[in-house]
């Protein structure tokens, strides 16, 4: 937190990967290795599924599966070399996308890339904010053309309190 108490970065990003139910995707050596972690003392139905896609959302390959993860459990689901998930696709304008589903509500969702940030083919003006509603409780809302990766939202001196911050938004997503 900083000194007026307020959540870094490092915080939403903190509850993401400690949480209960999350995916871990680790990258090393032109590799992904996907494991599902369930923290939970109960077993869990989940759905996984990989996507892998450009930057502007072209869709160029998927995997699915449902399973039932074990108490306490990191379960792998797969080793993913970079020449089967890319194909020929450029690494540096291509991601995969890895999300844990329990029915429709998305649980956790990493955003893997294929070469370093700095690397990636990024274009900017590629997200759009606005604000909805009226008086103190009001909706920020994102929409984004292409990938965004770690979108941060700001408001100055200006107390305001933030379901999420730090965003990794999808082509096409929006984010209320």
């Amino acid at each position: 937190m900083d000194h007026d108490g307020n959540w870094k970065g490092l915080h939403f990003q903190a509850r993401r990967f400690f949480a209960d139910l999350a995916v871990a995707a680790l990258r090393e050596e032109g590799v992904t290795r996907v494991s599902l972690l369930n923290d939970t003392p109960q077993a869990q139905s989940v759905r996984w599924r990989l996507r892998v896609m450009d930057l502007q959302g072209r869709l160029l390959g998927t995997q699915e599966q449902a399973l039932v993860l074990a108490p306490g459990s990191a379960t792998e689901v797969g080793h993913f070399s970079d020449a089967r998930l890319l194909g020929a696709a450029d690494p540096a304008r291509t991601i995969a996308v890895v999300d844990m589903l329990q029915g429709d509500r998305e649980l956790s969702r990493p955003v893997v890339g294929f070469v370093e940030a700095r690397a990636q083919a990024l274009q900017s003006g590629q997200l759009q904010a606005s604000l909805e509603g009226e008086g103190d409780a009001r909706d920020v809302v994102l929409q984004a053309q292409g990938l965004v990766r770690a979108a941060w939202i700001d408001f100055g001196a200006n107390e305001v309190v933030l379901e999420d911050n730090l965003l990794d938004l999808l082509p096409g997503e929006r984010r209320v």
